[in-house]
């Protein structure tokens, strides 16, 4: 199959740079006090899932053999949570001056990408992270689908609406999870990636006859279940064991960004410097992510605000700042990271 068009490959470079920003935005509590309607935040990785999934076929298609995929991946996965352990470990450590006491449990949840209540600060934003690598794991299964049975590839992601309309009845979320890994999530989830690499290598020159109607499905199914249903409309509550509301309002989302590709590259192009960061972040965008929540502490925590509230301004402030700390943390981050990454891999 054909590589990524250098436009396209520019335009998700683009997506995985704005949406970054926007999450990055979002954790800075600028907007929370407009739910629910900037709850549609929380729909920014379901983009990501479905970029992911796009890049990732390709990479599976390079690789030699499936082991040098698994370790190149995994690998580039795991080293800059790992550092990220390191840096919670070291801040730990500056302000008690000892280690931290050992904990099975707390080992538990580090190794399992879902420290909790173990971290000093918030890393709640490592379930990203979790979920990537479970889809990581199994998404060759996917991409041999994609290959030679792609008629089963599409009973798979029916399975996974089916599984996320059930959501609705019966809590799956619950059922589905194996100690703090959250399986139904990483199913359902991985409709995006499946479709990211689907869209562009089978879909994509049906253009406007497919995005315009799955928009419209999209829309449709999320409205009418938000209304038959008599749900909460803060797609929040809906995402941490996602159901049908939240995965067709996530389609919706992967729809739009599609349909306004041209619209998103012209003003991104407008502006030179803003082109220039753009891609500079895009090379950084893991870096970014893991990093953000640091400066985003920081501000916190020597600028707390009385009742934990957050006013607009004073979000809009923290995005700043954490923009600009993460832009140039990230640069040292990322090196490092793929200084080990590049010696482990070889």
């Amino acid at each position: 199959m054909q590589e990524l068009s250098t436009r396209e490959s520019v335009y998700l470079n683009y997506l995985k740079t704005l949406m970054i920003l926007g999450v990055v935005l979002a954790h800075c509590g600028a907007l929370w006090a407009y739910k629910p309607y900037t709850s549609v935040f929380t729909l920014l990785p379901t983009v990501f899932f479905f970029v992911s999934g796009a890049v990732t076929f390709y990479s599976f298609e390079r690789s030699a053999e499936l082991g040098s995929f698994y370790k190149k991946r995994l690998v580039g996965l795991l080293v800059p949570y790992a550092l990220l352990c390191l840096i919670v470990l070291a801040y730990y450590m500056a302000v008690n001056l000892s280690l931290p006491p050992f904990s099975m449990t707390s080992l538990l949840k580090w190794v399992q990408i879902n420290p909790g209540n173990a971290s000093p600060f918030s890393v709640q934003h490592v379930w990203f992270l979790q979920t990537l690598l479970l889809i990581t794991i199994i998404a060759p299964l996917f991409f041999v689908l994609l290959r030679k049975k792609v008629v089963l590839l599409y009973l798979l992601m029916a399975l996974m609406v089916i599984v996320a309309t059930m959501q609705h009845y019966v809590d799956l979320g619950e059922m589905m999870t194996l100690g703090r890994l959250h399986m139904e999530k990483v199913l359902t989830l991985s409709i995006y990636y499946v479709f990211g690499a689907l869209y562009y290598t089978r879909l994509q020159h049906v253009g406007m006859k497919l995005l315009v109607p799955g928009l419209l499905i999209s829309l449709a199914v999320a409205a009418g279940t938000l209304v038959g249903l008599k749900l909460d409309p803060d797609l929040v509550k809906h995402a941490y064991s996602p159901d049908l509301y939240f995965l067709s309002s996530g389609f919706v989302a992967v729809f739009l960004t599609l349909i306004a590709r041209d619209f998103i590259m012209k003003c991104v192009e407008m502006w030179e410097p803003f082109r220039r960061y753009v891609l500079f972040a895009s090379r950084h965008v893991f870096g970014i992510y893991i990093l953000h929540v640091l400066p985003i502490f920081a501000f916190s925590y020597l600028f707390e605000v009385e009742g934990g509230r957050v006013t607009v301004m004073q979000g809009l402030l923290r995005f700043v700042v954490a923009f600009v700390a993460t832009s140039i943390l990230t640069i040292p981050f990322s090196r490092i990271s793929a200084k080990i990454i590049t010696r482990i891999v070889r």
